[in-house]
């Protein structure tokens, strides 16, 4: 199997695991004229069967080193609402069939819980603050940027933890690049303040990788301490699994980051 890492955790390698999937290495898209779900899909279960799931996943969180039966998951719905877990958890309430409901981040202190969000185009943001030893993922689509939940992500582990801004370290993942982030008419769907993000020869394209890191910024996280991995889901579609390329259909891949 062909997984990601953030250069920027690779110092951290004893205090936390993490990983992010590609396309590849799955037992999906075989049946059904589901090709486009070949082969690691990490969607919901009504577009793939509850084994292709369970072996993907399986496959996955044992590749990166993470406990499947503790992944944390939820109904991603492209808001704002971030799950905070901390303290005494019920161990027992996690894992691919336990969805903790309709949330599109997670922030912990608890060793081996394996935070998870899904994305395809959308972005996969994962925190870690080795001070305070508080990890945080994020599913940011520009709806999600729009609502700057990768910035009150930041504000909830100041608030919940104690974390200071300045020690955590970001990773965004492959997603849609500015080469390839077209709206039909950014000046209407868009925000006013994100207008300074839209460019390209036909005034359409929007660079949401520039949005999220000076989201990030904003809130006191230093420059060097965030990596955007710069690889664009569409340019890469042999690797990624795009909406946007498959035209609505496609696989779902996964980012995962877990205290060890």
């Amino acid at each position: 199997m062909h997984f990601l890492k953030f250069k920027i955790f690779e110092k951290f390698a004893g205090m936390i695991r993490h990983g992010l999937s590609t396309r590849n290495g799955g037992v999906s898209g075989g049946e059904d004229g589901k090709e486009y779900l070949a082969s690691l899909n990490l969607g919901q279960f009504e577009e793939d069967s509850k084994e292709n799931l369970e072996e993907n996943y399986k496959r996955f969180c044992e590749e990166v080193g993470v406990d499947s039966g503790r992944l944390v998951r939820a109904n991603q719905v492209h808001k704002d609402d971030i799950l905070i877990l901390k303290g005494e958890v019920d161990r027992g309430n996690y894992g691919l069939n336990k969805p903790q409901g309709d949330h599109d981040g997670f922030i912990t202190n608890v060793n081996g819980l394996a935070l998870s969000v899904r994305f395809a185009d959308c972005q996969g943001v994962l925190f870690f603050d080795p001070v305070r030893r508080v990890i945080a993922a994020v599913h940011a689509g520009w709806r999600g940027n729009a609502k700057n939940i990768i910035g009150k992500c930041v504000r909830k582990m100041v608030e919940e933890f104690g974390c200071s801004a300045g020690d955590i370290f970001v990773g965004i993942s492959q997603s849609l690049g500015p080469c390839h982030a077209e709206f039909s008419e950014p000046e209407k769907e868009l925000p006013d303040w994100m207008q300074k993000y839209v460019g390209g020869a036909d005034g359409r394209h929007v660079d949401l990788w520039q949005c999220s890191f000076d989201q990030l910024v904003a809130e006191g996280v230093p420059a060097e301490n965030i990596e955007i991995m710069r690889r664009c889901t569409v340019c890469e579609n042999d690797i990624f699994f795009s909406s946007r390329a498959g035209k609505g259909k496609m696989g779902v891949m996964a980012g995962v980051i877990c205290l060890k």
